[in-house]
């Protein structure tokens, strides 16, 4: 996804994760660099780079605030990208880049229900946002309501009909609910541990 207003690429990917609150699992959409020295020193420059770029005549607007609080996310200064996207959103509301990057953040320090009103005001000003309607599915599953978030995903695939992520966790919400005679207690065990949640990975192609 290109961020508007900055001219600038905006790699992401989403990941899945295992199932959280009865949810069957959700996709977690990061930047694709992660742990390491020289990854911390590449997000540290990332962040220099985005400081200096704020507020600087290449950005008049402000609009930096939103890549920059996400490297602030990704870096774990949640203080410091919760200050930037409330400061951001509330000079430039309609800017859908710092409402998706707000509803990461607000994900990041457990607020589910400020990051559904992002993805809510996100999708209000651009209801094919591929990005922002995969978001709100974990979001709103997590919070237990599997319509909307199966909602939410069939919208997304009749935009991306080939989109894995978005097919993957429509499967696992539709699929009918496991039976005690379905399920040998003998194998529970064995298959819980054959099995890593965090292994199994989707990639969004960013729009």
């Amino acid at each position: 996804m290109a961020d508007p207003g900055l001219g600038t690429p905006w790699p992401v990917q989403a990941v899945f994760r295992g199932s959280r609150r009865g949810f069957p699992g959700r996709f977690a959409v990061t930047h694709p660099m992660s742990g390491g020295d020289p990854v911390s020193q590449a997000l540290d420059q990332e962040i220099r780079e985005l400081r200096a770029r704020f507020w600087s005549q290449r950005d008049p607007e402000g609009r930096a605030f939103a890549p920059l609080a996400d490297a602030y996310r990704r870096k774990g200064d949640l203080d410091e990208a919760l200050s930037l996207v409330e400061d951001g959103l509330a000079r430039l509301p309609e800017f859908t880049s710092g409402q998706l990057v707000a509803a990461r953040v607000f994900r990041a320090v457990d607020d589910a229900e400020s990051a559904r009103r992002a993805l809510d005001r996100l999708l209000e000003l651009d209801p094919r946002n591929t990005l922002g309607l995969l978001e709100r599915a974990e979001v709103v599953g997590g919070l237990g309501d599997r319509d909307a978030a199966a909602a939410d995903l069939q919208t997304l695939l009749a935009l991306e009909p080939g989109h894995l992520g978005a097919r993957t966790l429509l499967d696992r919400l539709e699929a009918p609910p496991a039976t005690d005679d379905a399920t040998d207690p003998d194998d529970a065990t064995a298959t819980d541990d054959a099995t890593d949640p965090d292994d199994a990975t989707a990639t969004d192609d960013a729009t």
